[in-house]
């Protein structure tokens, strides 16, 4: 339990509030910045990546391989955004509509 553990020492606060103000605030300010240069269908595309590369950031910091499953999931899902971010001939961006 939580009460019996030790207190959480000057680093632990630190590195909360670094995760929360940098990796939480910033990349949601960038990522509501992005949002409204794309159709969205990308951005909900886009937003789906980040569960998306867990995996891969297991893969790198411990060595578990993913399944087959996860494999072929992810790369419908990478897929899916790489050839939603190729325009189309004649289509007109988010960004030409407003103007």
């Amino acid at each position: 339990m939580f009460i019996t553990r030790p207190a959480p020492t000057a680093g632990n606060i630190l590195a909360i509030l670094f995760l929360g103000i940098i990796q939480n605030g910033a990349a949601g300010l960038l990522f509501t910045y992005g949002i409204r240069q794309v159709r969205a269908v990308q951005a909900m595309l886009i937003a789906v990546v980040e569960p998306v590369m867990n995996p891969v950031w297991v893969l790198v910091v411990t060595g578990e391989k993913p399944g087959a499953f996860t494999l072929i999931g992810g790369g419908i899902i990478i897929t899916a955004v790489i050839l939603s971010s190729i325009p189309v001939r004649g289509e007109k961006t988010a960004r030409t509509e407003e103007v």
